[in-house]
């Protein structure tokens, strides 16, 4: 958290404010999310943004001078220049009587197989700005818990959703189809964050070609193809740890490299 402290008509204000994304509290982030996807001018939406969370009238910022607007916006830079959102204090609501939950911090509990569907619909959002596949992206994220009895059996594995289904991505879809906006930019932000966060965690993985491959065929077959039997068969993999998966190819591709340098060497 930053403190900011600002002075208007000889009356001294004091806030503390978040420093990235992962310090919003819920109604922070649904604000800002919102106020981000508007559209406004930017000087606008940071306009918005800082008396939402300093917590101050707009009679406050419309006295404030060009200097003082300047330096309070860079206390909310972050925002619209850079996306580090990991920790999802949007991690759960509630729809036509169904509550749905999101992955854990950073996508630490979600599949391999759950990761390359949930990459591949952001994709093609992105590619074509089409809302069906912002819906499914949402769908395979956000699911209905799993019943009392499998979360306090011993094997449970810290996901409280129900188990990723592809087959269940489209009926899920459909019924989240009118969910408001801003809950689904709040989960295409998060992945946004968290996608953000494994590439900088595993770049020898995003650079070592797997990641246009992945476009075309998915991360499961690119990853598998290259990596052959290093990690079992198709359906195996697919139900492992996307983290543990990733880890696992980026040391081998760290490892192929020595091989090949000292190999060059030679």
């Amino acid at each position: 958290m930053n403190t900011v402290r600002i002075e208007i008509d000889n009356k001294k204000i004091e806030r503390r404010i978040a420093a990235n994304w992962n310090e919003f509290t819920r109604k922070q982030l649904l604000f800002v999310v919102r106020s981000l996807f508007l559209k406004t001018t930017l000087s606008r939406k940071t306009e918005m943004i800082l008396v939402k969370l300093l917590n101050i009238k707009w009679k406050y910022i419309k006295l404030l001078n060009h200097s003082q607007i300047n330096a309070l916006g860079d206390s909310v830079k972050f925002i619209f220049n850079s996306n580090n959102f990991t920790k999802n204090t949007f991690d759960t609501f509630t729809y036509k009587f169904k509550r749905y939950h999101s992955p854990g911090e950073g996508l630490n509990n979600i599949t391999f197989e759950e990761l390359t569907f949930a990459d591949n619909m952001f994709l093609q959002y992105h590619k074509t700005r089409k809302q069906e596949f912002l819906d499914k992206l949402i769908a395979i994220l956000y699911r209905p818990r799993k019943k009392r009895k499998e979360i306090r059996h011993i094997e449970f594995n810290g996901d409280v959703r129900i188990d990723f289904n592809k087959h269940q991505i489209e009926k899920r879809a459909l019924h989240l189809k009118k969910l408001p906006a801003h809950y689904k930019f709040i989960g295409l932000t998060f992945f946004t964050g968290c996608r953000n966060l494994i590439e900088k965690k595993f770049p020898h993985v995003f650079s070592s070609g797997s990641a246009s491959g992945s476009k075309k065929t998915g991360w499961l077959d690119v990853i598998l193809g290259l990596a052959g039997n290093k990690f079992g068969d198709f359906e195996k993999t697919s139900k492992m740890n996307a983290w543990v998966v990733l880890r696992e190819f980026e040391n081998m591709i760290i490892e192929n490299e020595k091989l090949k340098d000292k190999f060059n060497r030679k």
